[in-house]
């Protein structure tokens, strides 16, 4: 969350439950996505066919422990956690492993969240213990770092970590010049002006942007009806080219993604 606090729920002993939250035992949704499987059945046939699968929200279903040193700090606690999870805003849920890099989920609060009884008055032992909580992400896939790789001599070679079935990159072209790239030829593009394609099908745009006035410009009309299309398979080593006509580009033409992972680990 933008301007939001820090939990350490889980993990090292020096580092979970530092502010006053912990995880409780039982987490569930971590692993495999949940995928909606969808079949065809024709006119008058009996059975179906496997068609293929959706992958749908995550949602992450766990309890917390919250404690304090004093029952007007456990009350400071609880305030601080509520106060951290706005239904109208996300936050991001981070995981952490001594063998890979870390991974996060773009989450808010489960509607259900806090709704559950107490058992007893928490201040009397100055912990809330087991309060059914969760968060939903409406993204079933875990996201790493963003990964950045440049086009050298008009080439790039790079490697996909994602586990996902495909993900959708982002790549950079900056001025002066002309680029040709997918059989698409770019305007003529001043040194502060660069070109941005994105793949992804859901923001599938190609826009030219002004570096000085941060202005920016749709350059979809000027595809005449060219569509095209970039995927990134899971694990796989990917190889994109470009030609230039120019003087040298103020920085070097990239690519930009971000993988994605089906499980915390």
């Amino acid at each position: 969350m933008v301007n939001g606090d820090r939990f350490f729920l889980g993990g090292h002993r020096q580092l979970q439950g530092r502010e006053g939250v912990e995880l409780a035992r039982g987490v569930s949704g971590l692993l495999k996505e949940v995928s909606e499987y969808r079949y065809d059945t024709a006119s008058e046939q009996p059975g179906s066919t496997f068609v293929g699968s959706i992958a749908s929200r995550r949602e992450i279903g766990a309890s917390i422990n919250i404690f304090g040193d004093t029952p007007s700090d456990l009350r400071k606690k609880i305030r601080k956690w509520l106060d951290n999870h706005p239904e109208d805003s996300a936050g991001r849920l981070w995981f952490f492993s001594s063998d890979g890099d870390p991974r996060y989920l773009t989450v808010r609060q489960h509607s259900s969240a806090g709704t559950s009884s107490i058992d007893e008055d928490p201040s009397m032992r100055r912990k809330l213990e087991g309060m059914e909580w969760g968060w939903v992400s409406d993204d079933p896939y875990f996201s790493g770092y963003i990964s950045r790789q440049d086009f050298v001599n008009n080439k790039v070679t790079f490697y996909n970590p994602s586990t996902a079935k495909v993900i959708y990159p982002k790549v950079y072209l900056p001025g002066p010049g002309i680029y040709t790239f997918m059989g698409i030829t770019t305007p003529v593009l001043a040194a502060n002006e660069v070109v941005r394609f994105d793949f992804n099908p859901l923001a599938h745009t190609y826009v030219k942007l002004n570096l000085d006035t941060k202005a920016v410009d749709n350059l979809w009309y000027q595809l005449e009806g060219k569509r095209p299309k970039l995927g990134l398979k899971p694990q796989t080593k990917n190889t994109l080219e470009l030609s230039y006509s120019g003087v040298g580009s103020v920085f070097p033409p990239y690519v930009e993604f971000t993988p994605k992972f089906r499980s915390y680990i």
